[in-house]
């Protein structure tokens, strides 16, 4: 009987940490910047590569094989396509434009750094931001929205019940 409880309690408890520590984290960080001398917003969202390429499928996109030496070739365009969908930018009621800088990986090769640029008016009175990244998967994602426009830093959490909100300036 001692030897069935040795054995048991170990397995139980690997089985509750397992549950404890390798829940999954839904969450994707972007940053909004402002730079007047351009009057564009530049953007650098950071996605995990397996969410991205999950959703991706699901919207009948072939696996692309992110930041590897098996990349398509035409990865950029539906990384473009994917990214000017889900995140928008509207300075004061008129949507803006992206533009495609590019992409790279991050520093453990797990997540993929995308570059994104919005004309805008050099003045203006409010920006509203639309993330939507990876919120067709996962009902639980977060996406932290860093934004920095002339002297003013803030941030936004935006999730499916809540995916875009307007900053005033």
């Amino acid at each position: 009987m001692q030897l069935l409880f040795t054995f048991l309690i170990p397995l139980v408890s690997f089985f509750i940490s397992r549950e404890t520590y390798f829940h999954d984290i839904h969450v994707s960080k972007c940053e909004i910047q402002f730079n007047e001398d351009s009057s564009t917003f530049e953007i650098a969202t950071q996605i995990y590569i397996d969410d991205l390429q999950k959703s991706l499928l699901g919207q009948g996109v072939p696996e692309l094989h992110l930041c590897s030496d098996r990349e398509l070739k035409n990865a950029d365009d539906y990384l473009f396509n994917y990214l000017s969908q889900k995140i928008r930018l509207t300075v004061d009621g008129k949507s803006l434009t992206p533009k495609y800088i590019g992409k790279e990986p991050s520093e453990d090769f797990i997540a993929v750094w995308c570059y994104l640029e919005f004309s805008s008016p050099k003045s203006f009175k409010e920006l509203k931001v639309k993330d939507e990244v990876l919120m067709d998967l996962y009902d639980d994602q977060r996406n932290i929205v860093n934004i920095k426009v002339k002297d003013q830093k803030g941030y936004l959490l935006l999730y499916s019940k809540h995916n875009e909100e307007t900053v005033k300036y």
